[in-house]
């Protein structure tokens, strides 16, 4: 199989998807950017990339270890990822579920006071509506959620 050559904005946009990804509601609300770039200086920025990498890293080795053992499912990768030790993937799958659920909460609840701050909505408000907006976009598929972010 022949290797694509990838040109330098291809990994850019796919460097600024990922980073937005994980830095989404803290950075937009500017809480992030002020603690770590401005309040730790050219040290945010050099962890933030090495956080990154280390993201990066361990996702490829995943999906490597997905593909040559024929995996089927990330219950199976997480199952040999914890081999011997089967049943710890059952602890992994509990907290994952917590950790989908904050991330949610924390992106929804940073939009919500990033509108209550700049409209001077009410919080409340702003939480539902965020909320019900998330749940469209999530129910309507991939589809609607790049017609939304374009």
């Amino acid at each position: 199989m022949k290797a694509q050559k990838v040109g330098k904005m291809a990994i850019f946009s796919v460097g600024a998807v990922l980073f937005s990804a994980h830095a989404g509601g803290g950075f937009a609300t500017g809480n992030q950017a002020n603690t770590y770039y401005v309040g730790l200086g050219w040290t945010g920025i050099v962890s933030a990339i090495i956080a990154m990498l280390l993201l990066i890293l361990t996702m490829r080795e995943a999906m490597v270890m997905y593909n040559q053992r024929n995996l089927t499912s990330a219950k199976e990768l997480f199952e040999n990822l914890y081999h011997p030790f089967d049943k710890l993937e059952i602890l992994f799958e509990i907290f994952f579920n917590i950790m989908v659920l904050m991330a949610v909460a924390a992106a929804i609840s940073g939009a919500a006071s990033a509108l209550q701050q700049y409209f001077g909505f009410n919080y409340y408000a702003c939480v539902v509506a965020v909320g019900i907006v998330v749940l469209c976009l999530t129910i309507f598929g991939a589809s609607v959620v790049r017609m939304a972010s374009t």
